[in-house]
């Protein structure tokens, strides 16, 4: 883990500029909220001019998860491609209703709304999700998510039996 210092400079409680002395995934939406996300910290010291403030932000970055990390990994990356990630999925399917899932697997396990229902059922328990979601929505771009099809089908035999034997039978 590495610590990284950050410059946010923020108007109309958008971020317009930023600067980083490492790699770094942040969502921040105003001062008075704490930071969420895959990235940890505090706001530090706080310049106001004008309309603008600059904030120092300190934080630590963990190593991004690997695909083979992830019980279920999901890929998503926003339409304009400044944001590609990949998260953990397997909470989704564990707790999502049976019918969901045969939908998402009708549109071939990605770039449909099912698969955009992957990514917000995930927001408030994987980081990656939230972080993307949060970016889209700051600039107003769209979103596509893949499901790794094969490490599903095997995820949801042992866990959902009886929802991987109806996929099967529907031919999906």
């Amino acid at each position: 883990m590495s610590a990284t210092k950050v410059c946010l400079v923020i108007s109309g409680g958008r971020v317009i500029a930023a600067e980083a002395n490492g790699p770094v995934e942040v969502a921040v939406r105003d001062y008075d909220q704490p930071m969420r996300g895959h990235a940890a910290g505090s706001l530090g010291s706080r310049t106001k001019f004008g309309d603008f403030a600059r904030y120092e932000v300190d934080v630590s970055t963990p190593s991004a998860p690997h695909d083979e990390d992830l019980v279920l990994p999901v890929r998503a990356h926003s339409e304009d491609w400044a944001i590609d990630v990949v998260f953990e999925g397997a909470g989704y399917f564990g707790e999502v209703a049976e019918d969901a899932i045969i939908e998402l697997a009708r549109c071939g396990w990605a770039h449909d709304y099912p698969a955009d229902d992957v990514l917000y059922g995930c927001v408030d328990e994987q980081p990656r999700a939230y972080e993307l979601n949060e970016y889209c929505q700051l600039v107003d771009v769209g979103f596509e998510v893949v499901v790794d099809r094969r490490k599903t089908l095997s995820w949801l035999r042992r866990h959902r039996p009886g929802l991987a034997r109806r996929l099967r039978r529907e031919g999906l």
